[in-house]
């Protein structure tokens, strides 16, 4: 992605996948003009076993105007996920 003034990092595990698509879905609708330009979206999942990677692909198809990148960790790596969501922005 371009250089992007403003990085929304999202660390997200199981049980939040419901949680996380009204939390995109909010920030796509106050998106608007050349904002859209200027803000990148940055998920890293740790690990869940729910519907969060159906959610996010979801979210992506419905708003593909929304710069939004996506990482999953296979298992739970703790605070490696923290790290892993700044590093993407």
């Amino acid at each position: 992605m371009e250089d992007k003034l403003l990085s929304i990092c999202i660390p997200t595990h199981h049980g939040r996948a419901e949680f996380l698509l009204i939390l995109l879905e909010s920030i796509a609708r106050q998106l608007q003009g050349e904002m859209l330009d200027k803000v990148e979206i940055c998920i890293s999942e740790n690990g869940s076993t729910d519907c969060t990677i159906e959610f996010v692909n979801y979210f992506k198809s419905k708003y593909p105007a929304v710069a939004c990148s996506y990482f999953r960790f296979l298992k739970n790596e703790g605070l490696r996920n923290f790290e892993k969501v700044f590093s993407m922005a």
